[in-house]
This record gives structure tokens, sequence and C-alpha cells, in this order.
């Protein structure tokens, strides 16, 4: 069954917004614990972060449910970030950098026919949305801010997977609570519904 909904509500664009923006606020801490480990191993923060990072980005993508979201967030974090001076030696190509996770995610989702209504029902799909998007993230930051050769990022992507696949299971557990406990949501529990059933 298609999705009925098929404009953005200024409530989807509001969870939108305000997840990103908690996102941003809290990445200078979160990266700052994170390098003081991996900068003299030259690794990636990103790589050991993902599990906040990822959290970020699924959450998103629970939260509003529809197509279109994940991609939508990542690029206004990038933009965010851009606007924030957390732009590193990427310059404006951060925006890349933080929208591939949702592209990666977008396209994942699509090639397997999932919808965000069978991250409802289960925290399979999550898992999978986070550890794929950080593995495009982290190999992207890899390559662009550390040159790193593909021995070492092969390397690197089994973390990012662990990491990602981490954020990704606790964005379920605090978007069903979220939705179930507190009653917060953007669409109703018939819609979260037919989105599921669809995809089967």
């Amino acid at each position: 069954m298609p999705n009925p909904r098929r404009r953005w509500t200024i409530r989807e664009l509001a969870f939108l917004a305000l997840i990103a923006v908690l996102s941003m606020v809290t990445k200078p801490y979160v990266k700052g614990v994170v390098n003081v480990i991996t900068q003299p191993l030259g690794i990636p923060g990103g790589v050991a972060a993902g599990t906040i990072y990822m959290f970020w980005v699924v959450l998103a993508g629970y939260m509003v449910g529809r197509p279109g979201s994940v991609f939508l967030f990542s690029l206004l974090q990038g933009i965010l970030a851009l606007m924030m001076g957390f732009t590193g030696p990427l310059g404006a190509l951060i925006i890349v950098s933080y929208a591939l996770p949702g592209i990666a995610v977008e396209v994942l989702y699509l090639s397997l026919g999932l919808v965000w209504g069978d991250c409802r029902q289960a925290s399979i799909p999550c898992i999978l949305a986070g550890a794929v998007a950080n593995i495009s993230g982290a190999v992207a930051n890899a390559i662009l801010m550390f040159s790193m050769g593909g021995s070492l990022v092969l390397v690197l992507s089994p973390i990012a997977a662990v990491t990602g696949g981490l954020g990704g299971f606790l964005a379920f557990v605090a978007g069903t609570y979220l939705v179930r406990a507190l009653g917060i949501d953007t669409l109703s529990q018939n819609e979260a519904t037919s989105e599921g059933a669809g995809s089967q």
C-alpha cells in the first residue's frame, strides 16, 4: 500500500530541525572526548563516535518515518555544520560529508524494499541503517580528510559498522520510548502500521 502522506508537514520539518540542532550542539563534546583516544592512533573520530552520530541520523528517520527524511536531515546537519564553523579541512565540502550517510541509508532502504514503518516493528532495519550510514561517513572522511589507503579503510569499515549499528539500535530504543511512552510522534499509529504493511 503506498504511503498516503505526500506533502511534508510543519511538524515533520520541525522534528528534523530539532533533532539536527540537538545533534550539532552536542557534537563538540562528543568529538572532544573521542578525539583524545583516536587522534594519537590516526583513526577518524567519526568511526568511534559513530554510535552517537548515527543515533541522531536513525532517530530522525524513525520519528519522521518517510522516504527522504534521513537525506534531508543529513543535509540539514551539513548546512548547520557549515554555519557553525564545524568544517575542519573540508570547508564547504562538509555538506557532502554529512549528506553521504543520508544518501547511503536512502539507497539501502530503497534497494531492500524497506520503509521506516519496518524500523518501528523491529530493531534490525534501524541497526542496518546505522551501520551503513556510519560506514559511508567513515570511509568518506578517511579518504577526504586523512588520505587513507584502501587497506586501512577496509579495516575501519567493520568498526564503523559495529559502532553505527549500535547507534541505530539505541535510536530504535529511544524512538520506541518517545512514541509509545510519551506519545511524541509525527504520524498516527494507523500510518505507521500501513507503512510496515506496505513493505510486506
